[in-house]
C-alpha cells in the first residue's frame, strides 16, 4: 500500500510538471536567419532609436517578405513584444522609442507625437545569435493540463536587420488533451519588420 502511495504521488508529481515540458512555443530560425543581423554584446546600443507603431514587412515561413498590410491594425509593436492589447486611436501618428538602458533591460516609449502615451521596460539577454530574447515568457493553463484541459504560451525575440529595422519575431503555441490523448491544438511563429525613423 505504501508503494502504491509513492507511485500515485510520483504519476501525480508528472503529470503536473508535463505542461511546462512538452507544451512551450518555440522560435523557427528560419523567418530570421537570412534577415537579420549578428550583433556582439559590445554593439547592444544600435537597437537605440525610434520605429514605426505597426509593421511594414511581414515574413512568410519561407522567409519571403510581403506588405504586412494584414497586421497593419492588429499587431502593435506593443502587442508583438509585450503581448500588450492596448488600443492605440488610428487617425493619429505614433512612433516607439526604443532605449537600451543595461546590456539586459529594454525600454519601449510609445509616443503620440512628441508626448509618451506607454512605457514597458523589459527584461532579456543578447543571445550569440545576434538576436535579444525577453524573459517575457508567458504560460497560461486552462482546466486541468493534459488530463481536461490545455495551456498557452507566448514569448518573443528581437533583432535588427539589414536596413537597420527592428525584426520581431513571436512563437505561441497552444496544446492540450483530454485524459493524456494529445491534440495538435495550433501553433505559429510571426516574424515581422518595423521601419526604422531615426
Amino acid at each position: 500500500m505504501k508503494y502504491l502511495k509513492q507511485d500515485m504521488m510520483r504519476l501525480l508529481t508528472g503529470l503536473l510538471l508535463l505542461p511546462f515540458f512538452y507544451s512551450c512555443a518555440s522560435y523557427e530560425n528560419k523567418q530570421v536567419r537570412k534577415n537579420a543581423v549578428q550583433l556582439h554584446e559590445s554593439e547592444i546600443n544600435r537597437f537605440n532609436g525610434t520605429y514605426e507603431l505597426y509593421p511594414d514587412i511581414d515574413y512568410d515561413h519561407k522567409d519571403n517578405p510581403k506588405s504586412s498590410e494584414k497586421w497593419a491594425s492588429k499587431l502593435h509593436l506593443p502587442s508583438a513584444i509585450d503581448n500588450r492589447s492596448t488600443v492605440y486611436d488610428s487617425l493619429k501618428q505614433y512612433t516607439v522609442r526604443l532605449n537600451v538602458l543595461d546590456k539586459n533591460t529594454m525600454q519601449f516609449i510609445v509616443h503620440d507625437q512628441q508626448k509618451p502615451v506607454d512605457t514597458i521596460l523589459l527584461k532579456g539577454k543578447l543571445k550569440r545569435n545576434g538576436l535579444f530574447y525577453f524573459k517575457n515568457l508567458e504560460v497560461k493553463s486552462h482546466g486541468v493540463p493534459y488530463l481536461f484541459g490545455g495551456t498557452q504560451s507566448n514569448k518573443s525575440r528581437i533583432g535588427l536587420t539589414a536596413d537597420n529595422g527592428l525584426l520581431v519575431n513571436q512563437a505561441y503555441d497552444n496544446s492540450g488533451a483530454l485524459l493524456l490523448i494529445f491534440w495538435s491544438g495550433n501553433a505559429y511563429n510571426s516574424t515581422l519588420h518595423y521601419k526604422r525613423i531615426e
